[in-house]
Parts: C-alpha cells; structure tokens; sequence
C-alpha cells in the first residue's frame, strides 16, 4: 500500500507510511505522505497551477482518498472502511538551471 500512496503523490515510496487495520474483512487505513505543492510565490504568479495540480491542499487530500481507496479495494477485494491521508509536508520540486 506504501507504493499506491507514494504513486499517487508522486512521491519516492520511503518517504510514505501506510498503517493498516483489518476487522472482519474490513479495512481501516491511515497514509502519512508528504504532499508536492508549488512554491506560493509561482502559484501568485501562475493560479492556474493549483487547478492544474488538482486543486486546494484540501479537495487533493479528499481526492486521494478516493483514489487509493478504490485501488487498495480492488487489489485486495476487501472493503476499505476508513481511510485517513495524513500529510506530512510539502516537499517542492526545485528548478534545474539550464547550462
């Protein structure tokens, strides 16, 4: 579940934690992963990249919820029950100059 969430993210996977609960058949499931964001001053200067990027920090936690909810379920056929994304930073890709 590690690699789901650190795909998702995009994020390496050992910067990804996944604790997961089972009871009966269902799944309880928390996700600590750093979010990638762009810096604030870009994002003034180009709005469109929060949209683009899928959204506020918010409506991208709620997306990804769903989403490594719906593909944890369908890899393991278990009901994911719960799922919480905790974020654990917001690492920012950085400019490569060109020489």
């Amino acid at each position: 579940m590690e690699a789901i969430s650190a795909d998702y993210f995009a994020v390496p996977r050992a910067r990804v934690s996944v604790r997961v609960r089972e009871d009966a058949g269902l799944l309880s499931i928390t996700v600590s992963a750093p979010l990638p964001i762009p810096l604030p001053a870009e994002a003034a200067r180009h709005p469109d990249l929060v949209r683009e990027g899928g959204g506020t920090v918010y409506q991208r936690a709620e997306t990804a919820r769903a989403a490594i909810g719906d593909r944890v379920r369908r890899l393991t056929g278990s009901p994911v029950v719960r799922l919480d994304i905790r974020l654990t930073g917001t690492p920012r890709t950085e400019k490569k100059k060109l020489q």
